[in-house]
């Protein structure tokens, strides 16, 4: 089982309005003890593995499961299907690019610029809310514009890693946290 960290808020401390995210990291070895994760296993997927057997439908791919920590134990949220990640034993950092004015209203068809597709090591750039005009030029054309992804052997390289392919990116108004996997 893979647990990650997901920061949904749109400013750093976790300030302001509440998004689709706005990046995560994997694992999140600071929150996820072995205690908690097997907390989990035994009250939240399990059971929704088996009830999924049992009515016939037995899931391929990769279950996110949104959970919180509460006094009472582990408490799922929410449940997305995801395509099957396999990072093997390297830790993960993604860093949401936004546009200006999200999670509300913001401006499309602004120019992206990017100096290269690949910053450095593991380094993976995933369009959301953009279009290709005509002409060829990448333009904004939603809220969470781009994911960049950074794989590496420590959390804090995939960290810089990622934070190196943002710093490739230009638009105007772009917007990101800085304080990805800091807490």
């Amino acid at each position: 089982m893979l647990a990650a960290q997901d920061h949904k808020r749109i400013f750093e401390h976790d300030l302001g309005p509440s998004t689709g995210g706005m990046g995560c990291y994997a694992p999140p070895i600071k929150l996820a003890s072995p205690a908690v994760l097997a907390a989990i296993k035994k009250s939240i997927l399990r059971p929704t593995f088996e009830g999924l057997r049992q009515e016939g439908n037995p899931f391929v791919g990769m279950l996110f499961t949104g959970i919180m920590l509460t006094k009472k134990g582990p408490k799922a949220l929410e449940y997305n299907a995801r395509f099957d990640v396999d990072m093997g034993d390297k830790y993960c950092a993604v860093v949401i690019i936004s546009a200006a004015g999200y999670p509300g209203s913001y401006p499309k068809g602004d120019r992206i610029e990017m100096e290269n597709r690949h910053a450095s090591g593991d380094v993976l750039f995933f369009h959301a809310g953009t279009s290709l005009e005509d002409d060829g030029t990448l333009v904004t054309a939603g809220g969470r514009v781009l994911a960049v992804s950074a794989t590496a052997e420590t959390l804090e390289q995939a960290v810089r890693d990622a934070y190196q392919g943002v710093s490739t990116v230009k638009f105007e108004g772009m917007h990101y946290r800085t304080d990805i996997a800091y807490r």
